[in-house]
């Protein structure tokens, strides 16, 4: 859910997931458009929205619309990496009957296929790797858990962008060592002086 329901996110044309309250639609989640974003009261928000898989008619060509309040739409989670393997008792979601169903791993199978038990219909199914995602909940206009791939890649950029830029500077403190016979395997302070081409250095040492 959006921290302000006057400044949701779901505008016109917004890819969304749209949960259902009513009676064997409670725990999943199907994805939809966003049509239309009408004020109900100053606090509160309808939404019509077009579902990508569930359709109004029988012969399946007219996709069903319904009007909805915010509460009942969130963004598309993030993509899931494809080698993930999911362990016992991991949260996930499970591609069931056209919606992510919520559910829990029971058991992991050979050939990358895992037990889902379903605590909204209490039924357990067989499911491969490529059918589930690890369970997300937005809350405050955050993925809780977070996506860890992206921690990890901000993490590493930062990383690098110090070892490649700011590590060697002329003034900086350091430690050095030196293949030369009676000192191998020693480390001494010294003082960067300048940076010269990687077959030679130059730096002096503390005393």
């Amino acid at each position: 859910m959006a921290e302000d329901l006057n400044s949701h996110p779901f505008k016109k044309g917004a890819e969304v997931e749209i949960s259902s309250n009513d009676n064997g639609f409670r725990g999943a989640w199907y994805s939809g458009t966003v049509i239309k974003s009408k004020n109900k009261s100053n606090n509160n928000h309808s939404i019509l929205v077009e579902y990508k898989t569930l359709m109004a008619d029988e012969s399946g060509t007219k996709p069903l619309r319904e009007t909805l309040d915010v509460v009942q739409l969130r963004p598309l989670p993030p993509r899931e990496k494809r080698d993930r393997n999911y362990k016992f008792s991991d949260e996930v979601d499970a591609y069931y009957n056209d919606g992510w169903w919520e559910g829990v791993i029971t058991a992991v199978l050979p050939g990358n296929r895992y037990s889902v038990f379903f605590r909204a219909t209490r039924e357990q199914l067989e499911f491969n790797r490529s059918e589930l995602r690890l369970h997300r909940e937005w809350v405050d206009g955050k993925w809780v858990p977070p996506v860890e791939e992206q921690v990890q890649e901000v993490s590493l950029s930062i990383e690098l962008k110090i070892n490649n830029k700011d590590r060697f500077k002329k003034g900086a403190l350091v430690e050095v060592c030196s293949d030369e016979d009676g000192f191998q395997g020693a480390w001494f302070a010294a003082t960067v002086i300048e940076q010269q081409p990687r077959t030679s250095s130059s730096w002096s040492r503390d005393c």
